[in-house]
């Protein structure tokens, strides 16, 4: 369908003639407005050879115009943060292999500078759909320990590569970050993202420790990455997690 948006301060409707996928939510900063179009067949958006592809493009509200970022946007929601769109790129559906492992089968952290209409990969292994978050020049995704690099990595140092780790990439340092974090995967999975923190559950289980002081170790408990310091917070706080009723932090 068409692209459209509601402008509260004026009251009105515009559209933006451009094409624009139901299948995920368009994200906003400020003027500039993310979206995924899917290829009409013989179109192709992002220059891989083919169609069909979900193609992120942007529409700038300070005039007027639709802009193509030519990167895959792989079954996730584009997500805005001044003047970056991020998103997650499967290898296979781009046909190249975006992080040096030497195959095209993972998912890659990708994302686009309104400012100088770069596409930038960072070669992060992330493991796609909505769970990754931004906030200004820094990118937080989820991770599974076995799909980084060409065999895997203990990012936790607990001695095995099973496990879902938090790390985030800087733009501004040009490089990813691995904050250690494990946390619980499930679906609909968000990391939640502000300018001090990154937030996220994780089971005890995972840790094996008793983390809410309860005596055991079955809980889920609201656990933050400080940025400032790079160093894990435990709240204590349990959260309930059990599909389909699930609560992802929010701050």
């Amino acid at each position: 369908g068409i692209f459209m948006y509601y402008n509260v301060r004026e009251n009105k409707i515009f559209s933006t003639d451009a094409e624009a996928s139901s299948l995920y939510n368009p994200s906003i900063s400020g003027s500039i407005i993310a979206f995924v179009t899917y290829e009409p067949d013989g179109v192709d958006l992002d220059g891989n050879g083919s169609s069909y592809n979900g193609v992120v493009q942007y529409f700038d509200k300070t005039n007027g115009k639709v802009f193509n970022t030519k990167g895959i946007a792989s079954s996730c929601t584009p997500r805005v943060s001044g003047n970056i769109i991020a998103f997650i790129t499967e290898e296979l559906e781009y046909g190249r292999d975006l992080n040096g492992d030497g195959d095209i089968g993972d998912r890659v952290l990708r994302y686009f500078d309104v400012s100088n209409n770069k596409l930038v990969n960072t070669g992060a292994e992330s493991l796609g759909g909505d769970g990754y978050t931004i906030f200004g020049d820094k990118i937080a995704f989820l991770s599974l320990e076995s799909t980084v690099g060409s065999g895997g990595m203990d990012l936790n140092g607990d001695g095995d590569k099973n496990d879902f780790i938090v790390r985030y990439f800087d733009i501004s340092l040009g490089r990813i970050i691995n904050t250690g974090a494990e946390l619980k995967v499930f679906r609909n999975t968000k990391l939640s993202m502000s300018e001090y923190l990154i937030a996220f559950v994780t089971p005890e289980a995972y840790v094996g420790r008793d983390l809410n002081g309860d005596g055991d170790t079955n809980d889920d408990v609201l656990r933050y990455y400080d940025l400032s310091t790079g160093t894990i917070v435990n709240t204590t706080a349990e959260i309930y997690v059990s599909e389909p009723y699930v609560s992802n932090p929010s701050v």
